[in-house]
């Protein structure tokens, strides 16, 4: 008689292995979002703390975060260089309320522009 073993694998969804950060200083924004991400079957952790976020990116916890540029009293474009370095294959996602082409290359390029 032959003994057979099964391994069990365990499998799992996307939902579950990403879990988003959401870093905004709007406690209204972070809660908007947070329930647009839970209503689409993630998980998000949401935090007004640039160093908790930091943390979440270095630890491997989250890989995909929503980030404010829009800040009172934190300096977006540091967080966005400090959390490249922290991990730089990270996928960020930057939110503004501006809605025009100046206001995009101010993201990207924030010193004076040549006119």
């Amino acid at each position: 008689m032959t003994a057979s073993t099964y391994k069990t694998i365990e499998v799992s969804t996307p939902h579950a292995s990403l879990t988003p950060c959401i870093f905004d200083d709007d406690p209204a924004e972070r809660d908007s979002l947070s329930t647009l991400i839970l209503d689409i079957g993630y998980e998000p952790i949401s935090t007004s703390d640039p160093e908790e976020a930091l943390r979440l990116i270095r630890v491997g916890r989250c890989r995909l975060v929503f980030a404010s540029i829009h800040l009172d009293a934190h300096d977006p474009y540091e967080f966005l260089a400090r959390a490249l370095r922290c991990d730089p294959g990270i996928h960020l996602i930057l939110m503004t309320a501006e809605y025009t082409l100046e206001a995009v290359l101010l993201i990207f390029f924030p010193g004076p522009l040549i006119t």
